[in-house]
């Protein structure tokens, strides 16, 4: 993913720059090692509780909740790289 569209990639896997180089520079012995852990680890990509809250309240207009989020959740990216 992060070979084929590196900024796609990193917004899709929630991670920074930094992240996405170490993770594609891997080995496939070094990615071997961590495919082989039997816990998954993530982490919520909200940090604040009234963005929550807006995206999950109910919407006169359903169809473009979707696209609020896509931007929303884009913008926390740019913010996160140009950090």
């Amino acid at each position: 993913m992060l070979e084929k569209d590196k900024v796609m990639g990193m917004y899709r896997l929630g991670i920074d720059e930094e992240t996405a180089d170490i993770l594609s520079n891997l080995t496939a012995s070094q990615m071997l090692v961590l495919s082989e852990t039997n816990q998954l680890n993530f982490q919520l990509r909200f940090e604040n509780s009234e963005m929550i809250k807006k995206l999950t309240e109910d919407s006169r207009v359903s169809d473009i909740k979707q696209m609020h989020t896509g931007i929303l959740l884009s913008s926390l990216l740019l913010d996160s790289i140009n950090k």
